[in-house]
């Protein structure tokens, strides 16, 4: 989201015709950061120069239009109509159509998102993806929440590793602080066939070899 830097539902969103390239796009910002857009848009549009022919300023008015056009708002509703004539007039209905936006607002039109905290869908855009402790898994995975909910659900992902890490916080001793008794060590140990500090025991000789023991006992005597 353009300059959302403070996660809101979706009646907090203004969506605001934004330049990207040589086109405009819909742009979604905060209360706060709405009416800064505006004047960007509106300072680009009057500038644009239709006489200078090593650019196309035609294109980004063009594109203006047809993505209000197609959120609903139109020139035609414009009273008193925009003055002008030619593309000056499309200019100053541009111009007029932007400053309606300061007190109506065109809808929201991005792909939705379902927040896991509230069950409620808000603009993707105001999503975020954060670490949240799943019970029925007994780990960490990523989860979606609102503006609404990010601050508590982070606040428990913190309380959570501060208390001693996942499998601690569902209960469970964790990974770093688990102790094994040692019975417990020598039984994985003699159950992968290796000898345990606890519970060492001697390798077994095995079978001699016939000449070698007798070349042992003949260096005995």
């Amino acid at each position: 989201m353009q300059h959302l830097r403070a996660l809101r539902p979706d009646s907090a969103s203004h969506n605001i015709p934004t330049l990207a390239g040589e086109q405009y796009v819909d742009g979604y910002y905060c209360s706060a950061h709405a009416g800064a857009a505006l004047d960007a848009a509106r300072t680009h549009l009057a500038a644009l120069d239709f006489d200078d022919d090593t650019r196309d300023d035609m294109m980004p008015l063009v594109s203006f239009h047809a993505l209000v056009r197609a959120r609903g708002l139109m020139s035609e509703t414009l009273d008193p109509p925009a003055p002008g004539v030619g593309m000056e007039r499309v200019r100053n209905e541009a111009l007029a159509l932007l400053e309606s936006l300061r007190h109506t607002r065109l809808p929201i039109v991005e792909p939705s998102a379902l927040c896991s905290g509230c069950y409620r869908p808000v603009p993707a855009s105001q999503v975020r993806v954060i670490p949240w402790f799943n019970d029925d898994l007994a780990d960490f995975v990523t989860t979606f929440r609102c503006g609404d909910c990010v601050a508590d659900s982070l606040a428990d992902t913190r309380a959570r590793l501060t208390a001693g890490g996942p499998v601690r916080s569902a209960g469970w001793p964790s990974s770093s602080s688990a102790t094994r008794s040692p019975s417990t060590s020598t039984a994985a140990a003699t159950a992968r066939g290796r000898p345990s500090a606890a519970g060492a025991h001697p390798r077994s000789p095995g079978p001699r070899h016939p000449e070698a023991a007798a070349r042992r006992d003949r260096a005995a005597e």
